[in-house]
């Protein structure tokens, strides 16, 4: 066998501790796809989100002020994605306010009211979900 200086030894020895958290530092950024998963998720929300604004602004409405069955159709399976994406991005509390205030975008009320409950989830989960303006 090859005899190895004493001096090598103890350097490597020394600098296992720095090699141990060079690797771990970059495993976490370069291992981890969780985060990208999540980003991924918040940018279909906001194209989702953005999809429900198109909805509810060439929405045809009735003397009522109310969206037509077919807006209101195509506005729950919007609201259905939008669901499915906040469960991963968003906290338990939040997540469970954030659905209220689905369920009144979705509710079948006047127009403005559906408006109002999109522009409250864009200023009040903006923290979660980016810069949405």
């Amino acid at each position: 066998f090859l005899s190895i200086p004493e001096e090598t030894k103890h350097c490597f020895a020394n600098m296992s501790p720095v090699l141990y958290g060079i690797f771990q530092y970059l495993r976490t950024v370069f291992g981890s796809r969780a985060g990208l998963r999540r980003g991924q998720r918040v940018r279909r929300a906001i194209r989702v989100l953005r999809k429900i604004d198109r909805i509810l602004s060439e929405a045809t409405t009735s003397e009522n002020n109310m969206i037509s069955y077919r807006d209101h159709g195509l506005l729950v399976c919007e609201v259905h994605v939008l669901r499915q994406l906040a469960h991963g991005v968003l906290p338990g509390e939040v997540e469970k306010e954030f659905l209220e205030d689905l369920d009144d975008l979705t509710n079948l009320k006047s127009i403005q009211v559906q408006m109002k409950a999109l522009e409250r989830i864009r200023w009040a989960y903006a923290e979660y979900l980016g810069r949405m303006r």
